[in-house]
């Protein structure tokens, strides 16, 4: 840090004197955070010497405060290296005192959920420590965002595969929550898979998290969805020859993960995307949650609807931490139906517990599809909330249940469910 100003005040600010076990070098580091907090710059050989010494008193303190700044200049790799670890030092010391003050609570059932706390809030320590946001009127971030403007993409936008959906919001955008309102049994757990599954055929990767379904359905209605097949044909041989059909289109790669209702929230969600970067390398481009009302807020309120947009923001928080976007559903209240089945549509007013929801999604459309409209595979779209554009827009999607199968209803009956692979 010494040889390095930036990587001190990258990492250095954020870290604590208290870190470290043997105090000479806590007192040396508390002395050359004080200078750079003061100064904006690291204090010489000298400098820190006498400004440690009017609080410290050591032999060695001459001894070690040269062996720093007169070692050998280290190239930029090293350098690179070493901001690495720094990291993660950080890291694991606030992983440490988090445990240190768990102590007492383990013995207490009943304090059990304050220590995953403790832990989740450690492990965020030092997330998003080169974001220092945008210096908006630099003259290369002036230019850059006048390039973006020009070429119509101010926010990166993933197609949702449905030309109605994307000339509206023009696709999923990075860094946004998506979601799909409707009450019990209109489908919104069949839309996140098509959500999915369409972005899978474009080749990008889709973590899909379920806190309903078991793995096992949901990866089995993917496979109804891609291959276009229903349940008891997925066990025929027909079934093989699709499925190494869709391989060879080389579709991006999915991951299934089931967490038990109520009991996940956005840190364990964010915890395990970076366990699978690290140990697996899938990198998702897409997050698929079914979904957030069912999830735990990492905040305790005595009023579910604050709960619940409380899970909404940090839900969407993640999608701003790995620049991905968010896709989710909404649970309508049971006045919902009754609105249906006398032709009325449904808005963002029908959410079961908060309202505020609709404040927090960037984008938004009611699913309006009572058991006896999915029959006859006849479901209608209402957008309710567009962060980036006009709100209003009605339009019907066909869907088949017995394939997991959402289509717009415009579309040709024989729906394009994979790439055949171009011959050479």
């Amino acid at each position: 840090m010494v040889q390095e100003p930036k990587i001190f005040e990258h990492l250095g600010v954020l870290t604590s004197h208290e870190n470290f076990e043997i105090r000479e070098y806590s007192e040396i580091f508390k002395g050359i955070q004080k200078f750079f907090n003061e100064y904006r710059g690291i204090p010489t050989k000298e400098i820190l010497h006498d400004l440690v010494a009017k609080t410290y008193k050591s032999e060695t303190l001459t001894e070690t405060v040269s062996e720093i700044y007169d070692s050998e200049r280290l190239p930029s790799s090293t350098l690179r290296y070493i901001e690495e670890n720094v990291r993660n030092f950080i890291s694991c010391q606030a992983i440490k005192k988090a445990v240190i003050e768990s102590l007492d609570d383990l013995g207490d059932i009943k304090k059990h959920l304050n220590v995953k706390d403790r832990i989740e809030k450690a492990l965020t320590v030092g997330a998003s420590l080169d974001d220092f946001g945008v210096d908006v009127y630099n003259d290369d971030e002036i230019l850059n965002r006048w390039m973006r403007r020009q070429n119509d993409s101010e926010v990166k936008r993933v197609s949702t595969g449905w030309t109605k959906f994307d000339q509206i919001f023009g696709g999923y955008g990075v860094g946004e929550l998506f979601t799909y309102m409707g009450p019990a049994h209109s489908g919104k757990s069949m839309y996140l898979v098509n959500a999915g599954a369409n972005i899978l055929l474009q080749k990008k990767n889709v973590l899909h998290i379920t806190l309903e379904m078991s793995e096992e359905i949901t990866s089995q209605r993917y496979d109804m969805r891609l291959l276009g097949l229903n349940k008891d044909e997925l066990k025929t041989p027909k079934a093989n020859a699709k499925i190494k059909e869709l391989l060879e289109s080389h579709i991006g790669k999915l991951v299934v993960k089931r967490y038990p209702s109520g009991l996940a929230s956005a840190a364990d969600i964010a915890a395990f995307i970076k366990r699978l970067e690290n140990v697996k390398k899938f990198v998702p481009d897409v997050l698929v949650v079914d979904y957030a009302d069912i999830m735990r807020s990492l905040n305790k309120y005595n009023d579910k609807r604050f709960e619940l947009d409380s899970i909404y923001q940090q839900l969407r928080n993640l999608g701003i931490e790995f620049n991905i976007p968010v896709i989710t559903a909404t649970q309508l209240n049971r006045s919902a139906i009754e609105k249906l089945e006398t032709g009325g549509i449904l808005t963002e007013e029908f959410i079961a517990e908060s309202y505020g929801i609709a404040r927090i999604v960037d984008c938004g459309v009611t699913i309006n599809a009572t058991p006896a409209d999915n029959a006859n595979n006849n479901s209608v779209i209402y957008v309710f909330k567009n962060r980036d554009g006009e709100a209003g827009a009605q339009f019907r999607m066909f869907v088949d249940f017995s394939k997991a199968v959402v289509r717009e209803w415009t579309a040709s009956a024989n729906i394009k469910q994979f790439a055949k692979p171009t011959k050479k």
